[in-house]
């Protein structure tokens, strides 16, 4: 049975959370579910009516959660991961990474260099170590090697 002020209630959490933080649709949805599962009719009306006055918007939350992976230090593939587990929009997901200028192979050095220094690794158990940090990472085994291979940009 649906609650007479169910409407209401909803719209307000999801205001609520996204003065939090930018929600994808699927994860605020799903959040509003198991607030409110007495008003499980009244979401999709409360989402749609928040993407229409510009408070829920798929693109800006694909780019802060990018923005805020990479300043994680995390990868191209473990980015798209957690988008995709959050249930992101793939066609926006896709359009904003082919939009997106980010130095993939200057983000992996950084992150290499933050934790195990300047120097190359000497030998291949170090080698290795390293890659599979910058592969947890979510770098790509190109750009791994690469950056395992060269010290700087030159």
């Amino acid at each position: 049975m649906v609650q007479p002020d169910c409407y209401q209630q909803v719209k307000n959490k999801a205001v609520q959370l996204l003065a939090i933080r930018e929600h994808g649709s699927a994860e605020l949805a799903r959040k509003l579910k198991q607030k409110h599962p007495d008003c499980f009719d009244v979401i999709d009306d409360v989402l749609a009516e928040l993407e229409t006055i510009g408070y829920l918007n798929e693109v800006r939350y694909v780019e802060a959660f990018i923005r805020k992976e990479q300043a994680l230090g995390h990868g191209l593939h473990r980015i798209k991961a957690a988008l995709r587990e959050k249930g992101a929009d793939e066609h926006c997901v896709s359009d904003v990474l082919a939009a997106d200028e980010t130095d993939w192979i200057q983000l992996a050095r950084q992150v290499r260099v933050k934790k195990f220094g300047e120097a190359l690794p000497n030998d291949r158990v170090e080698s290795a170590a390293q890659m599979r940090f910058l592969s947890y990472r979510g770098f790509d085994s190109d750009t791994i090697r690469y950056v395992l291979k060269n010290l700087s940009d030159d």
